[in-house]
This record gives C-alpha cells, structure tokens and sequence, in this order.
C-alpha cells in the first residue's frame, strides 16, 4: 500500500472528472484532469519541435516583441512570423504537460514494476471525483482510495501525530487514537466501484 500526502481535491461544479492531486511536494507533480484525461501528446510534442526549430533565442526575441493579446502595448506578429511566435508561445505549455504526463506515466509504470495493488490518496476530498480517480487507477493499474471528505492531520497532545476526517471533534467519528496508526474508514471512493 502506498499513500500519497499533499493537496488535492474535487470540483463538484465541473462534474466527476474535475479532480487534482499533489504527487510531490510543492506542487513538484500536480495532476489536474488535464494531465489525466490527457489526450494532446503528439500536438504537444509537435508544438515543442517546432519552437526548437525556431531556436531558444529567436523564441525570446520574439515573445518579448510580439503578442497575439491586442489589449497589450506590444504588436501583433506580422505574418512571416505568425506560425513561429505560435509555436513559441505554445511550447511552454506543452513542455510542462509533457513533464507532468511523464512522471504521471513513470509512477504507474513503477506501481507495476512493484506490484502495488492499492494507491491511498490522503488529498483533502478528491474521491468527490470519481471519473478522474477511477482514471489514475486504469492508467496505473492499481485501486485508487480517495476521500470524499477532507483529511486532515494534527499533532496531538502526545506528540504522535494524528488522521482523521475534517468536521469529526475529538474523540468522535475518526478523530480518535486510532488515527495515529490507521487511515480513516469512511467516507471514501474505491476505484472502479461507481
């Protein structure tokens, strides 16, 4: 079992497959839907080999000249260079999906390698998006549990520090000694179960 600590979350107003999840600290890995449900790899791949072609300094020359934006001092791109400012306005985008997407894809491919059979996120309410959630665990090849309620941590009394679900008090629901060693048991969505 693996879990993985950090923010995340659901957007119940964008429907089931609006979800994110911190996969490293300070946002190091945020998966959103995007990188999930990810289906621009090649147009991304493309847009990063056509701005190489244009080559790093001509990119810069260019973005800090031109813009597509008219409601900013600089101009709009004449049209000899429209496709490349494109491709160089695009590129870090693209590269920055490609990086998330791949260590997305690398930390699937090392759940198998380890055989890992089940993924616990402990990302506030993320198991509010049940599509996205189920997703990761198709793309990973492992169940995903995620909470629907937002998990909290404390530091308690004793020093140990403690699990449970946000809104149960002390001593009540989750919020008791048994979080020092044991992850909450409510309140969760399984992958594959919807």
């Amino acid at each position: 079992m693996i879990i993985s600590v950090g923010h995340g979350g659901s957007d119940p107003g964008e429907g089931r497959a609006a979800g994110m999840a911190d996969l490293a600290p300070n946002r190091a890995l945020r998966i959103q839907r995007d990188h999930v449900f990810y289906s621009r790899r090649q147009s991304d791949v493309s847009t990063t080999e056509r701005a190489a072609g244009v080559g790093a300094e001509r990119c810069r020359r260019l973005l800090g000249q031109y813009d597509f934006d008219e409601t900013t001092a600089r101009p709009a791109p004449p049209g000899d260079v429209v496709m490349e400012l494109a491709a160089c306005y695009g590129a870090g985008s693209a590269r920055e999906r490609l990086a998330v997407r791949g260590g997305y894809d690398t930390i699937g491919r090392l759940l198998r390698r380890n055989r890992v059979a089940n993924v616990i996120f402990l990302s506030c309410s993320i198991g509010g998006a049940t599509r996205f959630v189920d997703q990761i665990g198709e793309d990973w090849g492992v169940r995903v549990t995620a909470y629907t309620r937002r998990v909290a941590v404390i530091e308690d009394e004793g020093g140990q520090w403690r699990v449970y679900l946000d809104g149960d008090s002390p001593g009540r629901g989750t919020n008791t000694e048994r979080g020092r060693t044991e992850v909450p048991d409510r309140d969760q969505y399984v992958s594959g179960t919807s």
